[in-house]
């Protein structure tokens, strides 16, 4: 599984596969819904890693 770009969602960091549009389900319903807001709570090591700077 090739890793290419990031996760569609925007406020996420994390990385997805070349096929892949999302990280996780969260993140999915997160952008169907518009959820509004500057940080990803997905829990992922990468989005975790830039609330704590």
């Amino acid at each position: 599984m090739e890793i290419d770009h990031k996760c569609a969602y925007g406020p996420c960091q994390c990385k997805v596969p070349v096929m892949g549009q999302y990280c996780s389900d969260h993140c999915s319903q997160a952008d169907k819904l518009r959820a509004e807001g500057t940080q990803c709570s997905c829990g992922h090591d990468a989005c975790v890693a830039t609330q704590s700077i």
